[in-house]
């Protein structure tokens, strides 16, 4: 199975303040949609209640150590979202049923748990330089290789961004 992260960033590694995003790019959201689609996506539970709803054609995988899972969801879109009390349950589950590749998405205390899994990571480098009270782990990106490229420009208030793909590249 491979794990993947994705994510927005900031200059700074800026991914979040008071539980939401940063900014609004809708580019950005077509992209997510586009590379998640049909995929899990597993995330912490404030990331989960920040989205406000189950995303459609992706499987939630919601990491909670907090809440009972009938407090998670609404009960009409439980066949979509699996509750885990921890990240090895998570990805049991996902190879369970033969994930191909599970998406890591927030918050940031799940990607720096997760970093060191990664095999790829999907950056869009937002130029952002405000306030955040939410970080994306440093990344060494020496450790990586980039597979694909993309810039996308400013569009009336939303920011401009530069979408990475990475992959770590193999240890000799």
């Amino acid at each position: 199975m491979l794990f993947s992260i994705i994510t927005a960033i900031g200059k700074h590694n800026q991914i979040g303040k008071d539980n939401r995003l940063l900014w609004h790019i809708p580019e950005d959201l077509k992209l997510f949609r586009k590379l998640t689609m049909g995929h899990h996506l597993m995330m912490g539970r404030k990331t989960f209640h920040s989205i406000g709803r189950p995303l459609p054609g992706r499987k939630m995988l919601v990491l909670s150590q907090k809440e009972k899972m009938t407090k998670l969801f609404p009960q009409d879109s439980a066949a979509n979202i699996h509750a885990f009390a921890n990240s090895l349950d998570a990805m049991s589950y996902a190879r369970h049923n033969n994930v191909q590749e599970l998406f890591v998405y927030g918050g940031g205390q799940i990607y720096t748990m997760m970093l060191p899994l990664a095999h790829r990571l999907y950056i869009s480098h937002v130029d952002y330089d405000g306030v955040a009270d939410t970080f994306f782990p440093s990344v060494d990106f020496s450790e990586y290789s980039i597979l694909e490229e993309q810039a996308y420009p400013t569009q009336g208030l939303s920011p401009g961004f530069l979408y990475r793909l990475y992959e770590k590249r193999s240890e000799k």
